[in-house]
């Protein structure tokens, strides 16, 4: 259950989509709630640019807009159907809202508590606010709503877990951390891996920026990292993907791709490439809840330098497959690292296969719904009778 069409790909980087998708591939019965639906290609398209156009007015994940038709319309469905549990991926105001007994499993990758105290970092930057005191308080009142009436709790990160425990009085009990996967649609195969890795010379080094806040995502940061290695005649170069720099941001060996839609198959392929292509990925956030795209990289054994930051350290650990740096590192601290690792190709070589040992081992969406399946019938033994099926 969810307000946002968890069908559509390009909804929530696609987490949405590939949740549901491989719980319907990994043996539950799922019957999809609401009215998501799969729009046709030119649709599509139109309502994305209208969507980036407008530069999201209303950003929060926590905030969609749900009319009361929908809500009874879902109640309907829930009552026609014999569910186990509804599973509910950033649904504070959803589940706030909806009548029912079923057992819910909240999923979300941050707390409301944790996306306020990350709008006031943004703000205090000298970003334009785009969500009113009003609308905050509304986060917070129907996370706290959400917490209390789920059954459960799921977050990909311990960061985000421990503020539902700290700032909401959630039992560690109800809560688990099981780490989202990539949003590949068909994740490349190891060995190949490996093998353009071996092959890949270091020089040039190709950086790799993703993000659509530049701001936010240390874009600055990265590109002075990019001048930092050519003034110490290190010969690199930075691909930046998914937003536009400020007008005084350019350089002959920076190349920027403002978007790359992931349900166009070409757009996806030419991604794909430039995670195969690059040596690293270069994601110096200044705040950030998960970041699916770090797990991405692990799928394409691309070695991560990014920041110790909100739900980040879940999926990077030093010197397995990457390394974070402090939130005050410079530029030349990440030049620093970068020349490290670059004089050592042993070191490169053994991050590249951690990488991928980390997508293999945990940083895959089956290993999420492996997790999930143990947790539900977990719950299911506790507190609805034992069915011979496997329902949400």
């Amino acid at each position: 259950m969810s307000a946002h069409n968890y069908l559509d790909v390009s909804q929530w980087s696609g987490t949405l989509f590939y949740m549901q998708q491989t719980l319907s591939e990994s043996g539950f019965q799922v019957i999809r709630l609401g009215t998501p639906r799969v729009y046709p290609n030119w649709q599509r398209k139109l309502l994305s640019y209208i969507e980036r156009f407008k530069n999201v007015l209303a950003p929060s994940p926590f905030y969609p807009p749900i009319q009361e038709q929908w809500l009874r319309q879902v109640e309907r469905q829930i009552s026609a159907a014999d569910c186990d549990f509804i599973f509910a991926p950033i649904a504070s105001k959803e589940i706030a809202l909806l009548n029912t007994s079923v057992p819910i499993i909240y999923v979300s990758d941050s707390t409301a508590k944790l996306f306020c105290q990350e709008h006031l970092y943004t703000h205090a930057q000298g970003q334009q606010s785009k969500l009113d005191e009003a609308t905050l308080k509304d986060m917070e009142r129907f996370e706290a709503i959400a917490l209390a009436k789920a059954e459960h709790v799921i977050y990909p990160s311990q960061w985000a877990a421990q503020s539902a425990i700290d700032d909401y009085g959630v039992a560690s009990s109800k809560v688990s951390v099981i780490p989202f996967g990539a949003n590949l649609e068909h994740p490349p195969d190891a060995a190949e891996v490996f093998e353009s890795r071996q092959t890949n010379s270091l020089m040039p080094c190709r950086l790799l920026f993703i993000g659509v806040d530049w701001q936010r995502k240390g874009g600055d940061i990265a590109f002075h990292t990019l001048l930092e290695l050519l003034h110490r005649n290190i010969d690199a170069e930075l691909t930046v993907v998914g937003t536009v720099p400020p007008p005084h941001i350019h350089h002959e060996k920076l190349t920027v791709i403002p978007h790359l839609d992931k349900n166009c198959p070409q757009q996806r392929h030419r991604l794909n490439q430039l995670l195969q292509q690059s040596h690293f990925l270069l994601l110096p956030s200044r705040a950030e809840c998960y970041g699916i795209a770090l797990c991405e990289a692990s799928a394409f054994g691309l070695p991560v330098l990014t920041t110790a930051v909100g739900g980040i350290s879940t999926i990077v650990k030093n010197g397995q497959n990457g390394y974070k740096l402090p939130l005050d590192a410079c530029s030349a601290d990440y030049a620093d690292r970068l020349v490290e690792i670059l004089a050592d190709p042993a070191h490169y070589h053994q991050l590249t296969l951690g990488s991928r040992s980390e997508y293999d081992q945990r940083l895959n969406w089956n290993c999420w719904a492996e997790a999930l399946h143990a947790l539900l019938r977990s719950l299911q033994n506790r507190c609805v009778p034992s069915n011979t099926s496997s329902r949400s």
